[in-house]
């Protein structure tokens, strides 16, 4: 009788000593945080280039050639040299459908070659639009705004994306429990592109775009663990 007191006392032993130390397990809160800038761009990147058509390969590669040559003079003044690359280049043989055979028909050779030009003062983009246009560039496929050096701005973003994490831990920790930072991701970043579309009568626009601001943001993942405060004052 004694042996079976003894061993009902040491499985109640046991089962306490289980249930305080799972008391005592930290609790996970896990929260999604983020943390955004706003910026004023410094640069504005332009899409443009020409599209040229001739009877074979040849023709369409010296007509594309001539106008590539003034424009790319005229882009220069614009954006430094070693920023400047091109982005599309294509050669195909074009054809348009024939309802009398019921069949394509082959037409002219076509030339597209677009370049990558960053405009780094926003006032004279439509400048170099026009003067690109009046040299005989005819595709003008978007323009895109961005800064010369977000180094301080992602910095901040990340800054403020982990204090509104601590912020939203600290609402749903229960009484009595601190803080540990347990785990952060960084999910995503994004930097929306404000982008405006061109056409051929480029002359008609305005001087300026209107670049409004940027928004860069930084998004986390958090997991802390709040931990009881008494437990924490022990261990010190």
């Amino acid at each position: 009788m004694k042996q079976y007191l003894w061993w009902v006392g040491l499985l109640l032993l046991l089962f306490s000593t289980a249930a305080a130390a799972a008391a005592e397990q930290p609790v996970a809160i896990h929260v999604q945080a983020e943390g955004d800038v706003r910026m004023t761009p410094d640069v504005v990147v332009v899409w443009i280039g020409v599209q040229s058509e001739g009877d074979d390969a040849s023709s369409a590669l010296r007509s594309s050639y001539r106008i590539v040559e003034d424009i790319t003079d005229i882009f220069l003044a614009y954006a430094p040299e070693e920023r400047l690359k091109t982005s599309e280049f294509f050669l195909y043989r074009s054809e348009h459908w024939d309802p009398t055979g019921n069949t394509f028909v082959p037409g002219p050779f076509v030339v597209r070659h677009v370049f990558e030009v960053p405009v780094t003062e926003l006032d004279r983009a439509t400048e170099m639009i026009d003067r690109a246009t009046l040299a005989g560039a005819n595709v003008i496929q978007n323009i895109q705004y961005g800064v010369s050096d977000d180094t301080e701005a992602w910095e901040l973003a990340y800054a403020r994306a982990l204090d509104n994490a601590w912020w939203k831990g600290q609402l749903l920790a229960p009484e009595g429990t601190v803080l540990q930072l347990a785990e952060i991701r960084d999910t995503y970043l994004s930097l929306p592109r404000f982008a405006a579309q061109g056409g051929s009568d480029v002359t008609d626009l305005p001087r300026m775009f209107m670049p409004g601001q940027m928004k860069l943001a930084v998004h986390l993942d958090v997991i802390f663990h709040a931990i009881s405060s008494a437990e924490t004052a022990n261990d010190h």
